[in-house]
């Protein structure tokens, strides 16, 4: 390993300091800016007002009403909910929601919604991954709580008096699920 004195030192560390200097001149901007301008014509801020005053139109584009997305919004509020800081505003929760909803309603790409929200990629996908997080810690036991014994005897039972079906304890509806038969087949193909 190579000696260095105190002067060759302090030059190897005004050099390296310097270089650090222009590195830092090319990034101007933490955000795109096509992305700052989000408040401005992003869908959120230009459309959801607009959304509020038409209901029909507000279930067209969210698949929920009004009173159901706030319902929700008031749930999960304080799981998605962050501080603004003197370098960046915060996204609301409200907006959060919104892009999570439209999202899943719809089946674009993170990149098309990344494009109407004004929102990068990244966090796009953060956001959606973040709200559904969210929506299942808080939803998940009151709209599927965990049966009890009993329940699935009463489940059997119905099924069995109404279909004829026994030991059955639930079924599927309007889904199409692909049935494969394993490698070790158990019962004759006709």
């Amino acid at each position: 390993m190579p000696k260095f004195n105190k002067k060759q030192l302090a030059m190897i560390a005004l050099i390296l300091d310097d270089e650090e200097k222009n590195c830092n001149r090319t990034k101007k901007n933490w955000v795109r800016k096509m992305f700052t301008e989000r408040k401005f014509v992003g869908e959120f801020h230009t459309l959801f007002k607009e959304l509020e005053d038409e209901e029909i139109y507000f279930y067209k584009y969210l698949r929920m009403s009004q009173s159901q997305f706030y319902v929700l919004l008031t749930k999960i509020q304080p799981k998605i909910q962050k501080q603004n800081t003197t370098f960046r505003e915060a996204i609301s929760p409200k907006e959060k929601l919104m892009v999570c909803l439209r999202f899943l309603a719809t089946g674009d790409s993170f990149q098309t919604i990344s494009f109407s929200y004004r929102l990068g990629h990244s966090t796009v996908h953060y956001i959606v991954k973040e709200v559904c997080k969210a929506i299942v810690d808080e939803l998940l036991a009151e709209v599927m709580p965990q049966p009890k014994e009993k329940d699935w005897e009463k489940i059997s039972d119905d099924f069995w008096k109404m279909w004829n079906f026994h030991n059955c304890l639930g079924a599927l509806d309007g889904k199409h699920v692909d049935i494969f038969c394993s490698s070790e087949q158990w019962f004759p193909i006709f």
